[in-house]
Parts: structure tokens; sequence; C-alpha cells
């Protein structure tokens, strides 16, 4: 399953909403999710609380999460936190959908 995060996860409602998202997709009982961010524009200490959050539902529920299409600044600011090291982030090119779930 793809999704794509757009805007800013800056706010505690985005941040919510984000993870309601996610949680929908999880009921689905899907095996991998694609997260497309090439359109995110700013990610503060919460967005990245809720990247965070993501990942521990998904592993959670076993499914494989790939991030793909970071920009350089939202690159930096997840390596200026170590966050970058727990994800699969990869370049948009390497999107792949799946025909499970």
């Amino acid at each position: 399953m793809s999704l794509q995060l757009r805007g800013t996860c800056c706010q505690v409602a985005e941040m919510e909403q984000f993870i309601q998202v996610i949680e929908q997709a999880l009921q689905q009982q899907v095996r991998t999710l694609w997260i497309d961010c090439a359109h995110l524009q700013q990610l503060d200490r919460m967005g990245q609380q809720a990247i965070l959050q993501v990942e521990r539902l998904a592993a959670a529920a076993r499914v494989v999460t790939y991030w793909y299409g970071f920009s350089s600044l939202i690159i930096q600011q997840l390596s200026e936190t170590g966050l970058h090291l727990l994800l699969r982030s990869l370049p948009a090119s390497s999107y792949r959908p799946t025909s499970d779930k």
C-alpha cells in the first residue's frame, strides 16, 4: 500500500491525522507500506515523533515500512536527531508498488 505525506507535519492535529491514516492502513492487514514524502515541506520534533510512532505501529503489526522521496532538508532534520538511522529511507525512484494488500 502506498500513502503520501504532504505539506507539514508540525501541528498536533496533523500528527494525529497521520497516525490515524496509518492505523487504518494497518487494519487492512497490509504487509508493506510505502510512504511518499516527496511533498513533505517541513518536519519538526512532533512530526519526527509521529514518524517514530508509525515505525513502532508497523513493527508491532509486522509491516515493513519504506519512506521515500525525502528532500535534502528533511533528511538533514532527520539526521540531526538520528531518526534517519531507524528508517528504511529510499530515493523516489526506488518505489515499487506491490501486489499484496
